[in-house]
């Protein structure tokens, strides 16, 4: 029997109920609930070293330029516009990117704006302005390269019949970060990553807008205490790898969610897989905020 594709709950990406332990995989069932279980590896700090870094809010300056010469770069960039859509949880555009940080220096709560433009170069604007098209990734370390998403609503209404403006390029922006430099000691910022472990896709044979996966990864996070989890990036490529576009969500102020030291387990559901999307090749990337999380679109103006 195939299984049912992700609930309306799950159309973004958002890790569901979990349990924690040490050392151990457990089994739990809860009547009419999707369960996620959490593997916590032993922490490898002691008590008195586990520090995680001072970070302030600072004065935000130029993501193209570091103070050691480096910069904040797009190393790679894909969108794809799906058909108009019939099914309420698709989005009608999806971007992706990848940023890269060529400096010495950390690169905190990074914001970056997505563009959408015509044939003739005219900025084609989404339904929620600026809410979706202003992303922040809380860290970026020396050297790494991290994706970032977004996805976009052309339909002003549910008039479904409407000519859409039609996306000829997308341009994505590192505009403005915070540079600190890496501190030596114990309160360092440290390195997450997520590795898809099952990618199970459905409706394949369908359009674009109906076609969904449900995506399971595991993150290892090398901070000693649990930090802020601002949300998840998917990145999805076709089976030469190209990248063909991608999606990111925000977590609320009251999210309780956080990032655990050690390894963890999450999954979550997606509609709206563009044509040549190989569901095996989905990239996902976890954002781990060991400061106070920021919220971009609230002073960006449309």
């Amino acid at each position: 029997m195939q299984p049912s594709p992700p609930s309306a709950d799950d159309a973004a990406p958002r890790p569901r109920r979990r349990v924690l332990l040490a050392g151990v995989v457990a089994a739990v069932v809860l009547a009419g609930a999707a369960v996620t279980v959490i593997v916590v590896r032993a922490n490898r700090h002691s008590a008195t070293t586990c520090a995680l870094p001072a970070v302030a809010s600072g004065p935000r300056v130029s993501a193209a330029q570091a103070p050691d010469g480096g910069q904040l770069r797009v190393v790679e960039t894909g969108f794809s516009q799906l058909p108009t859509p019939n099914f309420i949880l698709a989005p009608d555009v999806v971007i992706g990117a990848v940023v890269e940080n060529t400096s010495t220096q950390v690169a905190y709560h990074t914001r970056v704006r997505f563009e959408m433009r015509d044939a003739a170069g005219k900025v084609v604007p989404d339904k929620a302005k600026k809410s979706v098209l202003v992303q922040e990734i809380p860290v970026i370390l020396p050297g790494e390269q991290v994706p970032v998403g977004a996805s976009a609503e052309l339909v002003e209404d549910l008039d479904f019949t409407v000519n859409l403006p039609k996306v000829a390029s997308v341009h994505v922006t590192p505009e403005t970060t915070l540079w600190v430099i890496q501190p030596a000691t114990e309160a360092r910022f440290a390195a997450v990553n997520a590795a898809p472990t099952q990618v199970t896709p459905y409706d394949l044979n369908k359009t674009a807008d109906q076609r969904s996966i449900k995506i399971t990864w595991a993150l290892t996070s090398d901070y000693c205490k649990p930090v802020t989890n601002i949300g998840a990036v998917l990145l999805y490529r076709s089976d030469a790898g190209t990248l063909l576009g991608g999606v990111g969500r925000a977590r609320g102020a009251n999210d309780p969610d956080q990032c655990q030291p050690g390894v963890s387990t999450w999954f979550t559901g997606v509609y709206g897989l563009p044509d040549g999307t190989d569901p095996a090749r989905t990239q996902v990337y976890q954002y781990c905020d060991p400061g106070a999380p920021q919220n971009p679109a609230a002073t960006v103006q449309p």
